[in-house]
């Protein structure tokens, strides 16, 4: 019998995802899951445009390494939007990428804080 969190369908990773954006209040549910993607953005109210501050958040995800998401727009709505296929991913890969999510975000906002003065 394989552990508790292993993954046995793919759609797992994406409605894990989604729960915590719809109970976070620094997440919002972009698109709902689909197969193996979910779309989710960072919520800040110290930035005017969400679209660029989830780019920032993108880009520093990136350059971090630790979860490498890609993004999507979604009418108009940038989205950053990890996709898991692979058959051994666990439930809490998909909580840390949310979890990357939520600790860059929180970065990125202070550091445009302290770039702001």
């Amino acid at each position: 019998m394989p552990p508790p969190n292993a993954i046995t369908r793919f759609s797992a990773p994406p409605a894990c995802r989604a729960r915590r954006a719809r109970t976070d209040p620094n997440l919002q549910l972009v698109s709902a899951p689909t197969l193996s993607i979910c779309g989710i953005r960072y919520l800040s109210d110290r930035w005017d445009d969400l679209n660029e501050l989830n780019r920032r958040i993108h880009r520093r995800m990136v350059q971090r390494g630790r979860a490498i998401p890609s993004t999507t727009l979604v009418n108009g709505t940038l989205a950053i939007r990890p996709c898991f296929v692979g058959a051994r991913t666990t439930l809490t890969q998909a909580d840390e990428l949310v979890d990357e999510v939520l600790a860059v975000g929180r970065e990125v906002v202070l550091m445009n804080k302290e770039a702001a003065g």
